[in-house]
């Protein structure tokens, strides 16, 4: 279980989240029908946070080792 999880929040981000887009822009467009939109407007607000920029940033020193 814990597996699809990741391959799905995996995959939401992937298709979800362009560095080079607004906020709104990101907001606009949600990858999977199934995500609430409230749900995944809180998740950009996150993924474009300094604490998500740190997380994203930890996570890719993480996979370079």
């Amino acid at each position: 279980m814990s597996l699809k999880w990741r391959q799905f929040k995996y995959e939401l981000k992937s298709k979800g989240y362009e560095e080079s887009n607004t906020k709104e822009e990101m907001v606009a467009h949600i990858p999977n029908p199934r995500v609430d939109p409230s749900q995944f407007c809180d998740l950009v607000h996150y993924w474009c946070s300094e604490k998500g920029q740190v997380y994203m940033y930890n996570v890719t020193n993480l996979w370079l080792k």
